[in-house]
């Protein structure tokens, strides 16, 4: 599903993203502007993929990859580089007003923390209906609506005229997927939704937004760096290193049988709880290079096990590529990638029975 190539959009997709690049200008002072002497930050360098209808969509890597970057482009927060975005078949720079405005409202987003997302000089009723005055919908019932959103993700109708220092950062998640919720979206970006949370409270609030995307027939997308979070809650994972994807997978195949030593490193990376299940870890070394600079060939070969002189070569910077033809949703960005082995990885499931994630096996 995510490729360099671009292909023809279905029925089904709500986004297609192609050869997506976000650079962000880095001036060091007025000389260099006037020079027109700056470095780039390529926080997005070169990715494609899709969003279906109906799915949860994972992006995980470690902090700085660019995967917020991404939210925000995908939301049109951000204007890209080079690349398109498409929406429904049609480019966002093909929208006409009307069309943006629906846009808008049928895309919402979480923000990471809760505290700053929210205004604290309104009350959690004008926070809510803030959308819905904007796209002028509910004209009548917005009171009504406001409880009736309160009360969906669980929270008291009475806290409607509370303000957002009166709530524990649970409780203001919650007040932020209600404002998300109010316009009736079809979409919504979650860019690290429960990581400023207590480990119990990213619990609940993973359960409710699994229940709403069930009831509401939710589309997801999920940005996070936590690995528990992008097993429980996703469909399909893409996996983010210095602006580039190295594997992508159904979520099952890429926790049962990581391909990429990138994946395999974040997986060993993961705690065990139980002493019995430890396996032998992997430790990455180096640092992670910068996005001013990122390697040539492949960005990963600085800390890759497996690199050879072949991999820093410029005209070998691989491509996602399906590595099994059974399964072309499992892609991989390595000319190695033959050489990767599992040593038997098996991975924790930390869904319950009853398809609840388990507080006690959360690992933050």
């Amino acid at each position: 599903m995510i490729e360099k190539k671009e292909k023809a959009m279905t029925d089904k997709e709500l986004f297609q993203v192609s050869g997506l690049k976000k650079y962000f200008d880095q001036s060091q002072g007025i000389i260099d502007r006037y020079l027109n002497d700056t470095d780039q930050v390529k926080a997005i360098n070169g990715v494609s993929f899709a969003v279906e209808r109906g799915e949860t969509v994972g992006v995980v890597g470690e902090s700085g990859c660019g995967k917020s970057t991404l939210a925000r482009c995908l939301i049109n927060l951000e204007n890209p580089t080079d690349g398109e975005i498409k929406y429904k078949g049609k480019k966002f720079e093909k929208f006409d007003s009307g069309e943006m405005d629906s846009f808008r409202k049928e895309v919402q987003m979480v923000f990471q923390d809760p505290a700053s997302s929210l205004n604290r000089r309104k009350t959690i009723s004008q926070t809510i209906k803030a959308p819905m005055e904007i796209h002028g919908i509910y004209e009548n019932s917005r009171d009504e609506r406001v409880r009736e959103l309160l009360e969906r993700v669980g929270l008291s109708p009475d806290y409607a005229n509370r303000y957002p220092h009166e709530f524990s950062g649970g409780q203001r998640q919650r007040v932020g997927i209600a404002r998300a919720l109010s316009v009736d979206p079809e979409v919504l970006i979650l860019d690290e939704p429960v990581s400023a949370l207590d480990v119990s409270i990213q619990a609940q609030i993973l359960n409710l937004l699994k229940d709403l995307q069930d009831d509401l027939d939710l589309t997801f997308v999920v940005i996070s760096h936590d690995l528990s979070v992008i097993e429980y809650m996703c469909n399909r994972v893409a996996v983010m290193y210095l602006g580039e994807f190295m594997e992508i997978a159904n979520s099952d195949v890429l926790f049962s049988n990581p391909q990429h030593p990138y994946t395999k490193a974040l997986l060993d990376a993961l705690p065990q709880p139980v002493p019995e299940l430890a396996r032998k870890r992997k430790t990455l070394e180096g640092n992670v290079p910068s996005p001013i600079n990122p390697p040539s060939g492949c960005v990963f070969h600085t800390r890759c096990p497996l690199a050879t002189e072949e991999c820093s070569e410029s005209r070998n910077d691989p491509e996602l590529n399906s590595i099994d033809q059974s399964d072309e949703n499992h892609k991989v960005a390595c000319i190695h990638v033959d050489e990767v082995t599992n040593d038997n990885l098996k991975v924790d499931s930390n869904i319950g029975n009853d398809g609840n994630y388990e507080v006690e096996n959360f690992n933050s």
